[in-house]
């Protein structure tokens, strides 16, 4: 049985084993069309004008690319160093970025004050047991009344095969660089969520978009 922080851990290796492919993977390089259509989009923009945000679990930058277009400045994070180094290549032209490797679950270490945060396509991998826990560390890096983004898939391709383990996180079976990996891939419904925000949060929002296969939440910080 793995404990919380072998979960962790697996979560973080099978995204390192990916670095180097995971942009082309996923994206299609083609920036009007990955964000054509899509609310997530909007929401972002829309929501971090102006303000100094802080991102969770950067990946190689395709969404902070979108966060800085309005964003006064965005510090984007990320646990795998090599995925920082991707995202620092791709968006090098961006002098309101900066990037720099550090542990989500660790994220109140962070030297830094900001008034916004955002995190897309993380929050399915957080252990059910530790998301209080991460929330509010969250809210020691951000002022009062900051808004806060998550945004997440609605649907997993084997949604079906996941098993649970006892705290009821949702079991994947992953195969990267001839490894097998097995990560948490949890999608929480609102009554979920709201639970989860429950006295640590104001101003909660909940949507979903079947066009697009992403949920989002947002909330303010108290």
């Amino acid at each position: 049985m793995f404990s919380s922080q072998g979960r962790e851990e697996a979560v973080a290796e099978y995204y390192r084993l990916q670095a180097k492919d995971y942009h082309n993977k996923y994206y299609n390089g083609d920036y009007q069309s990955d964000t054509a259509g899509k609310p997530e989009i909007e929401l972002l923009r829309n929501t971090f004008r102006g303000l100094d945000v802080l991102e969770i679990a950067c990946g190689t930058g395709f969404w902070t690319e979108i966060a800085a277009t309005s964003a006064n400045s965005v510090v984007a994070t990320d646990v795998n160093s090599l995925m920082i180094k991707e995202a620092g290549q791709r968006l090098s032209h961006l002098k309101n970025v900066s990037f720099k490797v550090a542990d989500a679950y660790y994220i109140s270490r962070l030297k830094g004050r900001f008034n916004g945060l955002f995190t897309v396509l993380f929050w399915c991998h957080i252990p059910r047991q530790r998301i209080r826990e991460v929330i509010m560390s969250f809210n020691k890096l951000l002022e009062p009344g900051s808004p806060v983004v998550v945004i997440d898939q609605m649907h997993d391709s084997d949604l079906r095969k996941h098993k649970s383990d006892i705290h009821g996180n949702k079991l994947a079976q992953r195969r990267v660089s001839n490894r097998n990996f097995t990560v948490i891939k949890n999608i929480p419904d609102e009554a979920q969520m709201l639970d989860d925000l429950k006295n640590i949060s104001s101003d909660v929002k909940y949507s979903i978009n079947n066009s697009s296969g992403y949920w989002s939440v947002s909330w303010r910080t108290v």
